[in-house]
């Protein structure tokens, strides 16, 4: 059996009771209190002198947080969308007694008549059809004509084209203004940004590790007017981007520094990560490509004794988002897929991920 596998002593990891409740925490969504109550008793088992696997425990700790945070955003959006909900329901409840009471009064004014006399009543619907065409008007016949399907698929892209501009219709008998009518757009942009942003506090949630720090170093890069800027609002995406830090201990290094003396540190690596939720089409993923200046080549380096090369890594996407840029450390990047290394490249429920490391050199000493 794999030693990894064992607790000390020589039981197998899998008589654990704790292991369903990783399980549990990430697969059942236990609230936020109850992860608190988990991690308490994680922290006590580390401390304790019981015969356990340190790694396991350990490494489960550290899933914790991760797991706290998910549970509060939840608790959060839960309390938000209950909130709003509510206001709703009253909202309708107002609505509905105020048309109860304009009901009330016509029936009163009517009764008040002293006539007696009934609306009258259609006997049937169809009087309120329209007369059938059997010869086309003059003033019609210039118009195009149009078969039924030829129809249907239209009024389907219609309807595609309403859904993706965030179309909301007014109540039946709503005056129409002018001020009106600009809603549905401010209403869009409030639901973009509202969705951005929950996208964005929930990369947030995660925080940094310890070699990590924020990355913000955005270029202004022009890439002309887009040819869907007449359709669509051009916008910046946003995005929450890390930069990994530690230390190079090259032979200078060696020689001039040590662990109670620690050199500068240097970039390692990055993840970015990038939100992309109201692409006009989700199904092409955005792309990015690495951009030298001054006709330099990859592998080439320019800068002076002391300093490291830079590029451009400039990300694309479609309608409505512009490009965006960030000026990073130009070396070799490491595509391994090991832990430690964590390259990945994806792009799912609209976020575009990109981590990767530089190779590291190693240093006799």
């Amino acid at each position: 059996m794999d030693s990894g596998a064992m607790r000390r002593g020589g039981q197998p990891r899998s008589s654990i009771p704790a292991k369903r409740s990783a399980a549990d925490a990430q697969e059942d969504a236990w609230t936020h209190e109850q992860l608190e109550t988990l991690e308490k008793q994680v922290k006590a088992k580390l401390r304790s002198n019981d015969d356990i696997d340190v790694d396991y425990w350990e490494n489960l700790l550290k899933s914790l947080s991760i797991y706290k945070a998910k549970a509060r955003l939840r608790q959060v959006s839960k309390s938000v969308v209950g909130a709003r909900l509510e206001t709703l329901r009253q909202q309708q409840e107002q609505e509905a007694l105020v048309l109860r009471n304009q009901v009330r009064e016509k029936l009163n004014s009517a009764s008040l008549t002293g006539t007696g006399e009934q609306l009258p009543v259609p006997e049937s619907h169809a009087a309120l059809d329209p007369e059938p065409l059997l010869r086309l008007n003059p003033e019609d016949k210039a118009l195009v004509s149009q078969d039924e399907d030829d129809f249907k698929q239209k009024l389907l892209q219609d309807r595609r084209r309403i859904l993706k501009l965030g179309y909301i219709p007014t109540r039946h008998g709503a005056k129409t203004s002018s001020t009106d009518i600009a809603v549905p757009s401010e209403q869009k942009r409030d639901d973009m940004s509202r969705v951005t942003s929950a996208l964005y506090d929930r990369e947030a949630a995660r925080g940094f590790n310890d070699n990590e720090e924020a990355f913000n170093a955005e270029e202004d890069v022009s890439s002309g007017r887009p040819k869907w800027a007449d359709t669509y609002r051009p916008r910046k995406p946003r995005y929450f981007n890390r930069v990994q830090m530690g230390y190079e201990w090259n032979k200078y290094n060696q020689t001039h520094y040590d662990h109670e003396n620690l050199p500068p540190k240097v970039v390692q690596g990055y993840k970015f990560n990038i939100f992309y939720p109201d692409l006009v089409d989700s199904t092409k993923a955005p792309t990015f490509r690495i951009e030298r200046e001054n006709g330099r080549k990859r592998g080439e380096s320019f800068a002076p004794a002391g300093a490291e090369d830079t590029c451009l890594i400039r990300f694309i996407a479609g309608p409505p988002y512009e490009d965006i840029a960030f000026r990073i450390v130009d070396k070799e990047w490491d595509y391994s897929a090991k832990r430690e290394r964590g390259f990945r490249s994806s792009f799912d429920k609209g976020i575009l991920q990109l981590h990767f490391q530089f190779k590291k050199i190693y240093y006799r000493k």
